[in-house]
């Protein structure tokens, strides 16, 4: 459906009685001139019942589009509500070939010199800034299923929290690895959890010395068990 005001129509010069819809689209829509019947109406004659109907159509077709983008890209979403959900994982079954679940995540906390040094050598004032940032992370993967909404519980077999100083950079990078061998579902958001609240605890401990201090690039560096695996392309 083509609308066509006033203004077209005179800047086309067009007579809608008598209008010519091949030339008219070849001049305006050259895709699909050939391929997609229109049908038009003159804004100077609109009614309200023409008006709805117009209206009416747009939206439904405005509405299927966006419903079967979401349903079918989203397990979160319910088909037919379209509000959030959790995924009954009752029926999946943990294929044989693959009896642990494994994740790994990433991150960084940028630093200036005084503060990396200082993290380094261990003369911060709130002591060892890493250890409690390690042990920070193994109870975050713990409270996932707390913290983020939709998430399943999960029993973690192993949550290993992992440092690198950069001294070129003055930077600290976090690696949070997580495994389980009992669950139904993945351990990716254990792992970005326990990465990413290891990464504040580093900066909580370092905030008295340097409070711009930036967390980056925290992401999931591979998942493993699943019935998809995905490793990140370096």
């Amino acid at each position: 459906m083509i609308l066509i005001d006033s203004a077209l129509k005179s800047k086309l010069n067009i007579n809608l009685s008598n209008v010519n819809s091949t030339n008219l689209l070849t001049h305006l829509y050259p895709r699909i001139a050939r391929y997609q019947p229109v049908n038009y109406y003159s804004t100077d004659s609109f009614d309200d019942q023409l008006w709805n109907q117009f209206k009416t159509y747009y939206e439904e077709k405005k509405s299927q589009k966006i419903s079967n983008s979401l349903s079918s890209q989203f397990t979160h979403l319910d088909n037919k509500t379209y509000l959030p959900k959790q995924v009954d994982i009752s029926e999946k079954i943990q294929p044989a070939s693959k009896p642990v679940r494994v994740a790994s995540a990433t991150g960084y906390i940028q630093l200036n010199e005084q503060a990396f040094n200082a993290l380094i050598e261990n003369k911060l004032k709130k002591g060892n800034a890493l250890i409690v940032a390690q042990i920070a992370g193994i109870q975050a993967s713990k409270q996932t299923q707390n913290l983020i909404p939709l998430c399943h519980q999960i029993l973690l077999d192993v949550c290993d929290i992992k440092f690198v100083a950069d001294r070129q950079h003055f930077r600290i990078k976090c690696e949070a690895i997580c495994k389980t061998s009992s669950s139904k579902t993945g351990v990716e958001m254990e792992a970005l959890t326990a990465c990413s609240v290891a990464l504040l605890t580093v900066y909580d401990m370092c905030k008295a010395i340097q409070k711009d201090a930036v967390i980056n690039s925290i992401q999931v560096e591979y998942k493993y068990g699943g019935k998809s695996d995905y490793r990140r392309n370096f």
